[in-house]
Parts: structure tokens; C-alpha cells; sequence
């Protein structure tokens, strides 16, 4: 059984990992904006080289800075019981033929597989689908058609 909170710590472990690659990525690019060490670039190439490595770092700030905001979303979010389908959800439903599959709505982490839930959007297809939804309430996601079990 999928529980809530192996969801919410297998989330923040996997956003805590983005981070922590991230920073280390923005590090190696930073150090890269030099040549030969403390050396300014001399010539056309060694100027482009930085460039690029200017740009890489900033979408890797920008990036950064989503995930730090997501764990800091999760963090005040918590783990706590909801009785609807809203942000920190976990919401398990079934198909026709029982089939149960369960989501966590957060923004900030689409697509993560954490502890056999996927995490969506509330933006996204499924997230817009489920928004706002109760036990016992139908709808149709990617997939087909569903009830809501249960949500935590």
C-alpha cells in the first residue's frame, strides 16, 4: 500500500538530489566561464566558449530556483490528510477493471515517480482532471475513465 508519507519523503528526497546536481552543475559551469584558470578570453573562440557558459549558467539559476521553490511549497504544503483532490493530495483512482493507480498533485516535480505515485501538476491533463474532485467522484483522464478510492 502506497502511504502519504513515503510519497512526501521520496519526493523531497528526489528534489533535495535535483538540487544538490544542480548546484554542482552551476559550480562546473561557473569555473568554466575562465580560461586557463584566472585568465580573461583572448581570442573569438575563448569569448564564444564563455558566452555559452554565461547562458548555461543562468538557465541552471532559473532551474535552481524552481526547485528550491518547489521544496519550499512541499515544506509548507506538509504531509497532512486532505479530504479533496488540491495541492499535496495523494489521490488513488480505479478504472473499470479495478486497476488502481495513484497521483500526487504538486507543481514543481511533473512526472516524478515517487514511492509508486506519479507526481502531476495541477496544471497538467490529469491534475485538471482530478482538481477539486472527492471520494466516490468520477471523471476521465489520459487513459480513460476513473473513480476516486480514496485521497490522503
Amino acid at each position: 500500500m502506497i502511504t502519504k508519507r513515503a510519497v512526501y519523503d521520496a519526493l523531497l528526497a528526489a528534489l533535495k538530489a535535483q538540487e544538490a546536481d544542480l548546484v554542482r552543475s552551476q559550480r562546473d559551469a561557473t569555473a568554466s566561464m575562465r580560461v586557463d584558470g584566472d585568465h580573461r578570453p583572448t581570442n573569438r573562440g575563448e569569448r564564444g566558449a564563455v558566452t555559452s557558459a554565461g547562458y548555461l549558467t543562468a538557465g541552471i539559476e532559473q532551474r535552481l530556483t524552481e526547485v528550491r521553490d518547489a521544496l519550499d511549497l512541499l515544506e509548507r504544503t506538509g504531509d497532512g490528510p486532505r479530504d479533496k483532490a488540491v495541492t499535496g493530495a495523494l489521490v488513488t483512482v480505479e478504472d473499470d477493471d479495478g486497476t488502481e493507480r495513484c497521483f500526487y498533485l504538486f507543481p514543481g516535480a511533473p512526472g516524478v515517480e515517487a514511492a509508486g505515485a506519479t507526481v502531476v501538476s495541477p496544471d497538467s491533463p490529469v491534475g485538471r482532471a482530478l482538481w477539486g474532485l472527492e471520494v466516490d467522484d468520477g471523471c476521465e483522464i489520459p487513459g480513460g475513465a476513473v473513480v476516486v478510492a480514496s485521497i490522503a
